[in-house]
């Protein structure tokens, strides 16, 4: 299954930004990935992402502080061309080696509404000029149904239906999603219930719905790097994945063990030739670095997993007790990462 992420990271600047990437990319990794919000010009602020797999990219600079989209892919796994850009969108034309062609739009409305209609009538343009299967992945800053929100007052339904009639006239159908419902987390204001809204989705027109019917959105838990969750858009048909044992590789992190020198004098011995020093210090070490560092991958799954069954909770956006123990997780993940970030950095 080939995958594309979208995430409104609020944010580029920061080393987090790459930690959470990298926790993100730890599975089966994406073939494009989408970042919005990015609040910078600075194209060199987005070099870490080669370093994640992805060697093409695209960056719409930031207004000051306000906005920015970077978009980049794998060249090894898809074409891309980048038929046009804006500060709301990117629009692209993609190509999975050997599948089905399509195009894609990367989206962050701006949180204003006269920006928002300039947007739309972008897409309403596109649209007219699409007869091939068509997504579009981002945070649209709109709910589309009263129960997309969660707290706070009720939603505005002049603007929900305004919302319908837009992505209708376009020819999308929104997508739905699997896991936590909202992706949106609102600031805390003195005497005013916390907000939740679903923000981020994936729309599509009919043609990508029939010719890919097995795809599908995911929302991925979120960190405390910023307050929208991931999206992750899956996109053709299910193939069989073969598992391949890990080659051996020294781990940067193990050198700032107080440790490993006491480690590496005791399993290295200079009596026997290279290949059976190795192949005794690669079986040593596997166990020590379980011992010692307890399969921080394993601890990243763990946490994530346990943010998700929080966030996709009913009783979470009510719940002091959840809310917290979310505060928590997320504490113990950065930490994580910081520690995981040692090998790739």
């Amino acid at each position: 299954m080939d995958t594309f992420l979208f995430w409104n990271t609020r944010g580029a600047s920061d080393k987090g930004l790459f930690r959470n990437l990298k926790s993100i990319c730890s599975g089966p990794r994406p073939c494009l990935i989408s970042l919005a919000e990015t609040h910078t010009a600075d194209a060199s602020k987005f070099r870490g992402l080669s370093k994640l797999g992805f060697d093409r990219s695209w960056i719409v600079p930031s207004v000051g502080r306000s906005g920015g989209l970077a978009v980049a892919w794998d060249s090894n796994r898809i074409s891309v061309s980048v038929l046009e850009d804006d500060r709301q969108f990117v629009h692209l034309y993609c190509q999975i080696h050997q599948k089905l062609p399509f195009f894609l739009t990367i989206v962050y409305a701006v949180p204003y509404s006269n920006l928002r209609i300039e947007l739309w009538n972008n897409i309403l343009r596109l649209s007219k000029g699409i007869n091939a299967p068509w997504s579009v992945l981002g945070d649209f800053n709109d709910i589309l149904l009263a129960n997309e929100r969660v707290r706070g007052r009720s939603g505005n339904l002049r603007r929900m239906q305004w919302f319908h009639d837009r992505i209708s006239d376009c020819g999308l159908i929104d997508m739905g999603s699997i896991g936590p419902r909202m992706t949106w987390k609102g600031p805390k204001l003195a005497g005013c219930p916390r907000l939740f809204e679903r923000l981020d989705r994936a729309l599509a027109n009919s043609q990508f719905l029939d010719h890919m019917q097995d795809s599908f959105l995911k929302v991925l838990p979120r960190s405390n790097f910023s307050n929208h969750n991931p999206i992750l858009l899956s996109v053709g048909l299910k193939q069989e994945r073969f598992k391949s044992k890990k080659p051996f590789r020294f781990e940067a992190m193990w050198l700032s063990h107080e440790s490993f020198s006491d480690f590496l004098s005791n399993n290295w011995s200079r009596q026997n030739n290279l290949l059976d020093c190795l192949n005794s210090f690669k079986k040593n070490i596997d166990g020590w670095n379980r011992n010692v560092f307890g399969f921080v991958e394993k601890k990243i799954a763990t946490l994530l997993a346990r943010l998700n069954g929080i966030q996709n909770s009913k009783a979470y956006p009510y719940s002091s007790f959840l809310c917290d123990l979310e505060l928590q997780l997320q504490r113990e993940l950065e930490q994580v990462l910081r520690d995981e970030e040692v090998k790739w950095f």
